[in-house]
């Protein structure tokens, strides 16, 4: 499935394998920051990792702000890249990072497995703890 926009391309690759569909490679086309991909879907299982924030993000730590991000830890690697060259290893990633806007509402458990939909973007700010994240427009459990 080839999915274009203004902003991206995005590509999927499915196998059909004994009549139901599966990715076999999922590669996406992310734009510099902090411009967004077209929508995507991914599942993983959730963890939360706390990190050093402001104001000088671990360089004082009994003055900086103690931050947690959301960690979506994919069930398959995905291939991230700026452009429509192949894959390098330094494209491969097993996580990325969520922003789960409060109107969506509820939260996922650490543990648990969702399936997130919604754009993916570069990370461009000290607060990003990911090279990828993804502004999640729907979050539900794995079924």
């Amino acid at each position: 499935m080839i999915a274009r926009s203004a902003a991206c391309l995005s590509t999927l690759i499915i196998l059909v394998i004994g009549g139901r569909e599966e990715a076999a490679s999922m590669r996406f086309v992310v734009p510099e920051a902090p411009a967004m991909s077209t929508a995507v879907t991914l599942r993983g299982n959730v963890t939360f990792e706390r990190f050093y924030g402001p104001p000088n993000f671990g360089e004082t730590p009994e003055q900086d702000r103690k931050e947690e991000a959301t960690i979506l830890n994919l069930d398959r690697e995905i291939c991230v890249s700026a452009g429509t060259g192949s894959c390098d290893a330094q494209d491969m990633l097993n996580s990325i990072q969520l922003v789960i806007p409060t109107s969506i509402g509820g939260s996922a458990r650490a543990g648990e497995c969702v399936v997130a939909d919604g754009p993916l973007f570069r990370a461009f700010t000290g607060h990003h703890r990911r090279l990828i994240l993804m502004r999640v427009t729907n979050l539900r459990p794995c079924s």
